[in-house]
C-alpha cells in the first residue's frame, strides 16, 4: 500500500508495505518487531564476533606453529548443545574474557569501557551458544514475529500456492461398512 500524502514513511515502509504512521497500529507492530529483531541480532553479533576472533586467532597461531588446522562443519540438526558440552568447548573463552576483564579493570577504566563489547561476547559465550542451539528459541522468535523476512510474515499469493501444492493431501475418510441384511436380521433364538 503506498503511503498516504503527507505521511512520513519510516524504516519499514519499503519492506513491509506500510507507512509507519502513528495512525496505523499494524505498522507499529511490525516496526517494533523489526527494531526488536535488529537489537537482538546486534547482541548476537557481539557474542559471535568475540568467539570468532578467538577461534581465528587460535587457528592462525596453530598454522604459524606448523600444525594442521581443520574447521569441521557443525551439526545442522535439532540437537542442541548441552551445558556440559558448552562448558567444555567454551570455558577457555570464558577464562580469557574474565582474565582480560580483571586486567583492564585494574589498569584503566576507560579502556575497560572501550573493550566492553568484546568482553561481553567472551563472558556470555557459553550461555549464548547453548541457548541459540535450541530450536524452541527459534520457534518462539517466529511466533513473536522476530527475524522474519517480509515474505515469511506475509507470503505472496504465489508462495502460498506453492506451499499448498507441497502440503500433504488430507487422508480420505474411512468408509463405514454397510450393514447387510444378515447383520440386521434377528438371530434364531431371539
Amino acid at each position: 500500500m503506498p503511503p498516504r500524502p503527507g505521511a512520513t514513511a519510516g524504516a519499514c515502509s519499503s519492506s513491509l508495505r506500510c507507512s509507519c504512521s502513528p495512525l496505523r497500529p499494524p505498522c507499529r507492530f511490525w516496526c517494533g518487531r523489526l527494531l526488536a529483531g535488529a537489537a537482538l541480532e546486534q547482541v548476537g553479533a557481539l557474542v559471535i564476533s568475540a568467539v570468532l576472533i578467538l577461534f581465528y586467532t587460535r587457528y592462525v597461531l596453530a598454522l604459524l606453529c606448523g600444525q594442521t588446522v581443520r574447521w569441521t562443519a557443525q551439526p545442522r540438526d535439532d540437537r542442541g548443545v548441552s551445558w556440559a558440552e558448552g562448558w567444555v568447548r567454551f570455558r577457555g573463552m570464558l577464562a580469557a574474557g574474565l582474565a582480560w576483564l580483571a586486567v583492564l579493570a585494574a589498569a584503566d577504566g576507560a579502556l575497560l569501557a572501550w573493550c566492553a563489547p568484546l568482553l561481553f561476547g567472551l563472558v556470555a559465550a557459553i550461555p549464548a551458544v547453548i541457548l541459540s542451539s535450541r530450536t524452541t528459541w527459534g520457534a518462539a522468535a517466529r511466533r513473536w514475529g522476530l527475524f522474519l523476512t517480509p515474505e515469511e510474515a506475509a507470503p505472496s499469493p504465489i508462495l502460498r500456492a506453492h506451499a499448498r501444492a507441497l502440503a500433504p493431501a488430507p487422508l480420505p475418510a474411512r468408509p463405514r461398512p454397510a450393514l447387510t441384511s444378515l447383520q440386521l436380521a434377528p438371530a434364531d433364538g431371539d
